[in-house]
């Protein structure tokens, strides 16, 4: 039996049942994050998850485009070390590379364990296209949390559904349209205020919401005395 609510997976809330195809969709109430399962099996989600993108981007241009967006809130000379979070096949992490930095990759679906810190933690890290495909959002904010840098930038890169929730008269019609529910790996779909409590969760972790554009959203870490937290008093 298909259950009519559920528990959101950021902020515990009763999320609804409220779009069906050929998988349930649930819709918080309280933080408008919308979430289901996985339509695919392991090895079918490794392998679109490794050539979906491939040719779709600029991947040289995409890095640049990156590290501009991290030198907007934070001094590109205090960049040393990047993370591209849930690196696929790759590309991002090689592009980032040929513009001369240190970067280091995490797939979760082939890496057993995540990057360990060792006193070096990362300055940068980057989720692109990934959000989407990840059940538990909690966890992976916790593991990005955990290596980072105090002030690290996270660049959050997945598409918002703010836009289809600001026609509330007409938003179960233009989700059931929207292509980024068809891809049977994206399992997470974000709100500007889901990233909100995402960030809001301080018993595991801390983040600033720095900038929310229709792509995605950027990030601070802040971790115990963050001069930034400290200075607008969360």
């Amino acid at each position: 039996m298909i259950p009519a609510a559920m528990a959101c997976r950021i902020c515990g809330s009763s999320a609804e049942l409220f779009y069906r195809d050929q998988r349930e969709f649930y819709l918080c109430s309280q933080c408008s994050f919308i979430f289901t399962r996985k339509g695919v099996q392991v090895d079918q989600e490794k392998t679109h998850y490794e050539t979906q993108h491939s040719n779709e981007y600029d991947w040289l241009k995409l890095g640049r485009i990156c590290l501009d967006i991290a030198g907007i809130f934070k001094d590109q000379s205090r960049i040393y070390r990047i993370l591209d979070y849930g690196s696929g096949a790759g590309n991002l992490t090689n592009s980032l590379r040929l513009h001369g930095y240190h970067v280091d990759s995490y797939e979760p679906m082939y890496d057993t364990s995540p990057p360990a810190n060792n006193g070096l933690g990362y300055d940068v890290i980057v989720l692109h296209e990934v959000m989407e495909h990840i059940e538990d959002i909690p966890c992976a904010m916790k593991t990005i949390y955990d290596v980072a840098n105090d002030e690290a930038v996270v660049l959050v890169f997945t598409l918002l559904t703010d836009e289809l929730l600001l026609h509330a008269d007409d938003f179960i019609s233009g989700f059931g349209s929207w292509w980024y529910k068809d891809d049977m790996t994206h399992v997470s779909f974000f709100s500007s205020l889901a990233f909100k409590h995402v960030c809001q969760n301080t018993k595991d972790y801390n983040f600033q919401l720095l900038a929310v554009t229709m792509r995605g959203v950027f990030l601070r870490v802040c971790k115990p005395l963050c001069r930034y937290c400290t200075e607008s008093g969360n």
